[in-house]
């Protein structure tokens, strides 16, 4: 599913689809700085970006059932390689606003 929709439409939701993954992103990394109020920042600019990729599949035809299959398995997607993405993004500083954590 995943990978029919984005052959089809890769070119068209691009963008969408990077902001969808960017705030995903910064959801995990709220969530391991524990920093609930950028939590919720993060789920509801994850939703606006889901319901911008939604629109934007369904404006090229897509039928509902193909677009919540299509964005629940790039939720499962992106959670499956944030962990391993997250490091390296922090020492570029992508998330360096987040507050110090102690070693435990």
């Amino acid at each position: 599913m995943l990978q029919r929709i984005e052959a089809r439409h890769g070119h068209a939701i691009g963008a969408l689809t990077e902001a969808l993954s960017e705030h995903r992103l910064a959801w995990h990394a709220a969530r391991e700085d524990g920093d609930f109020g950028r939590i919720l920042q993060a789920e509801l600019r994850y939703a606006e970006a889901a319901a911008d990729v939604a629109r934007a599949l369904r404006a090229r035809g897509e039928p509902d059932d193909a677009v919540d299959a299509y964005l629940r398995a790039k939720r499962c997607e992106i959670d499956a390689w944030a962990p391993f993405a997250l490091p390296s993004l922090r020492r570029w500083g992508v998330f360096a606003g987040a507050r110090p954590m102690a070693r435990r």
